[in-house]
């Protein structure tokens, strides 16, 4: 056994830097084959690097996001420095969904990713949104946020994920005391070393300053997932004029502050009494003072005061199974022409 896997080993040592050579051809064969499977299909799909009128004109036709308008989903459609683009796919000639992208490390992902959990793209339904995506001929990475469709609509792979969550109305605490002495004693420790430190939430500019501080912590992750920071800046700024409706989006910022400096924040969505955190940020200089543990702890707090029933912390990360139980699954997934397919057997990850 451990001669096969040294010989595993080996071949895929040597037949990655092949693999990675290779890529950028595969990619181009893949991608034109697409139209022909397209025209088998009865399928059609406008590219553009921007955004054109005639999409914006079909997108008034397709649902929109839940909770969110179109002119809110329209700020995800806007340039930025990062290379973007927008496939219109029609059938017979009819719309069924538009798939905008953000390019990201070696592949795609939807442009509502890390910012509109949980949708891909507009589509007249979620069969037509597995039809669109695998008609375009080019690799879309879902990494999270999904439900259980997620099996039904053609990705290569999808596979769930737990989902740890903080049920704000119970003595979550009793959870903390209950699961993980030491992670109370984190709790503890971090409300003593932040005592003189104070909460804002919902502050103009605290928004951009922790989204600006997560790419900056973020900034030299291989993931290159800061990609998406100017998206959730422009995006989440547009919900700051949502109606306070039970079926809206809203977004909130939770900020520690020492004096009149902003140290650590973390923000998070809500529709109704649901709120799921987004993304956290903290200045390096005041790490060893447990300023990211102290601003989750007050932010809890803070909604459960306000009402809120639960906080989803969502997964990825395992330091988040210290604050709740598993509650639910979601699903991540991988949409890649089979082409493209055939390279990953020299990977050693996932993805």
């Amino acid at each position: 056994m451990a001669f096969h896997e040294t010989i595993k080993r080996s071949v895929k040592t040597i037949a990655k830097p092949v693999a990675l050579a290779a890529r950028p051809t595969v990619e181009k064969v893949a991608f034109q084959s697409a139209r022909l499977t397209r025209a088998r299909q009865g399928l059609k799909v406008v590219w553009a690097d921007t955004w054109t009128p005639t999409m914006d004109e079909a997108l008034d036709h397709l649902p929109p996001p839940p909770g969110v308008s179109r002119d809110q989903y329209r700020e995800l459609l806007l340039p930025t420095q990062h290379e973007k683009r927008h496939a219109l796919v029609l059938e017979k000639d009819t719309p069924i969904s538009i798939v905008s992208m953000r390019k990201r490390a070696n592949a795609w992902e939807p442009v509502s990713y890390q910012a509109l959990s949980g949708f891909v793209a507009p589509a007249t339904d979620y069969a037509a949104l597995g039809r669109a995506i695998n008609s375009l001929g080019i690799e879309l990475k879902i990494e999270s946020g999904l439900g259980k469709e997620a099996l039904e609509i053609g990705a290569r792979h999808a596979w769930p994920y737990d989902v740890v969550r903080v049920f704000l109305q119970t003595d979550y605490e009793e959870h903390w005391l209950r699961e993980d002495r030491k992670h109370m004693k984190y709790i503890s420790s971090a409300r003593s070393k932040c005592k003189r430190m104070h909460l804002v939430v919902d502050n103009e500019g605290d928004l951009e300053w922790t989204v600006n501080q997560w790419e900056t912590n973020w900034a030299s992750s291989a993931a290159q997932e800061t990609v998406a920071a100017p998206d959730r800046i422009r995006f989440w700024k547009s919900l700051r004029t949502t109606p306070e409706m039970d079926d809206t989006m809203r977004v909130h910022t939770y900020v520690l502050y020492d004096g009149d400096k902003p140290v650590s924040g973390a923000i998070a969505t809500s529709i109704g009494a649901n709120q799921l955190g987004q993304c956290l940020g903290q200045l390096h200089a005041y790490r060893n003072r447990g300023v990211g543990t102290r601003v989750l702890d007050a932010a809890l707090s803070h909604a459960s005061a306000a009402g809120y029933e639960i906080h989803d912390f969502g997964g990825g990360h395992g330091y988040k199974s210290l604050w709740g139980p598993v509650a639910t699954q979601r699903y991540s997934a991988t949409f890649r022409p089979k082409l493209l397919e055939s390279l990953q057997w020299s990977r050693d990850y996932r993805l």
